[in-house]
Order: structure tokens, then sequence, then C-alpha cells
């Protein structure tokens, strides 16, 4: 015999709290719970989803893309080296961009 589903809670960010309330509550048939500006509590049976609004602002995406910039030069020039054996033509300090 099955075990039956014990309740959980499950806390997903998104980007546009709105947009995942209307999902939940008129698609999926979530009840509306508790709410506050940047969240809302959402109850389905004995289940709970918590959609916490993601802020990202301007210097942390900027960041994020400086730290991917030099990752894909990284791999680039590592990647070059494989292919000829010269490492000499290579400058991996050098930057590929000023920020």
């Amino acid at each position: 015999m099955t075990e039956p589903l014990r309740p959980f809670h499950l806390a997903l960010p998104v980007t546009d709290l709105h947009s995942a309330e209307a999902f939940d509550c008129g698609l999926l048939g979530f009840a509306k719970g508790r709410t506050a500006s940047r969240w809302v509590d959402l109850n389905f049976t004995d289940t709970r989803l918590l959609c916490t609004l993601l802020m990202l602002s301007m210097q942390m995406l900027q960041q994020t893309l400086w730290m991917v910039t030099l990752y894909l030069h990284a791999i680039l020039a590592l990647f070059s080296i494989c292919l000829t054996g010269n490492r000499s033509q290579h400058d991996l300090k050098k930057p590929v961009a000023n920020f």
C-alpha cells in the first residue's frame, strides 16, 4: 500500500509576481493565501507555493555579464592553446573589455 503524499512547501523566485499569481491561481487552481509586495503565498490542498519577487539590479547584471565574458575568454584561450600548442601568443591576464 502506498503512503499518501505529505504536505510540502515550495518557494520559487519569479520576475513578475502578478503573472505568476494569475497562472497559478487561474490555470492550476491554487488558492491565494497571504500576500505582501514582494511575495504571494498560494495553497493547493496541503501544498504551499511561495512565489517571491526576484529583483536584479543593474549592477548585479553588469557584474554577472562581466564574469561570463571573462569565463568565455578563458575558455576560448585555453581551447586555442590546446589546438595550436602555442601558449606564447595568448595573454590570459589581459582583459577583453573595460567596464
